[in-house]
């Protein structure tokens, strides 16, 4: 309603203008005329010069046209650009039921909006929404992949290869979480392994009467750190946040402590 009062009260003027317009070029050109004649100006001359005096009028509502309709071109374009980020990022996520918020969002078309700028804000607001899913994806994914980097590293397996960009679709997010299930279980039973040939060294060294920690550092330094609970804790609290904290847990170390309890036998 408002814009349509705008509107009409805008022609208003328009109209105003060209009422004007018309005595002002009446009386510009007969000045002008009687500026060729004083001048000698030859008929084609001076056809020539009112024909470019049309030009540049009519240019001017040309120019002023031309210029509000580049701006709308530049906005579809950032709108279409928004729209194919939009679904680049779809594609990278691999849909997901945590994005269902998405569905409180407007349709992404021209039609579903009263003007061009209120679509571009409701494409832009979309946009924002996908690449804060995004971030928080890749976020999501840096940790899961350093704890699983971590697991690997204390049971001594080879390191995953790494992707770049990474993959960080939902199908590639479940198997990372499979897959740090699985290497949890197996820091657990190599653990459990572990710990139960330190308690024979134990036993063995008491019977002796050799130092059973040093016994088990000579077989690997890092198996002090599982020597008692207090030990433990200390080692599971380094891996919670360093990756590269003191541990081994691989089949080298298992291997070492086994022939060192075999050598005190």
């Amino acid at each position: 309603m408002a814009a349509g009062r705008a509107k009409m009260q805008l022609l208003d003027i328009v109209k105003a203008h060209t009422q004007d317009y018309i005595q002002h070029a009446k009386d510009s050109f007969m000045h002008m005329a009687d500026c060729w004649a004083d001048l000698g100006v030859p008929a084609d001359q001076q056809r020539l010069a009112v024909h470019e005096v049309v030009q540049t009028a009519t240019a001017a509502w040309s120019d002023a046209l031309k210029q509000l309709q580049d701006q709308q071109q530049e906005i579809r374009d950032t709108i279409q650009s928004a729209l194919a980020e939009i679904s680049a990022i779809k594609q990278m996520l691999g849909g997901g039921q945590e994005f269902a918020a998405d569905l409180q969002l407007q349709d992404t078309n021209h039609t579903a909006h009263n003007t061009l700028k209120a679509w571009e804000r409701d494409v832009q607001a979309k946009l924002q929404y996908w690449q804060q899913c995004r971030l928080q994806r890749m976020n999501d994914h840096q940790a899961l992949q350093g704890h699983i980097d971590a697991l690997r590293q204390l049971c001594g397996l080879t390191a995953a290869a790494s992707r770049d960009p990474p993959d960080i679709s939902s199908a590639n997010m479940e198997f990372l979480k499979h897959e740090l299930e699985g290497l949890t279980t197996e820091k657990l039973r190599r653990e459990v392994l572990v710990r139960q040939l330190l308690h024979q060294l134990d036993s063995v060294c008491s019977e002796i009467g050799e130092d059973a920690k040093k016994a088990a550092t000579d077989a690997h330094p890092s198996l002090l750190y599982l020597w008692d609970d207090e030990s433990a804790k200390l080692l599971q609290g380094l891996l919670a946040n360093t990756p590269s904290a003191s541990g081994d847990l691989s089949d080298g170390t298992i291997s070492s402590l086994g022939i060192k309890l075999t050598q005190m036998r």
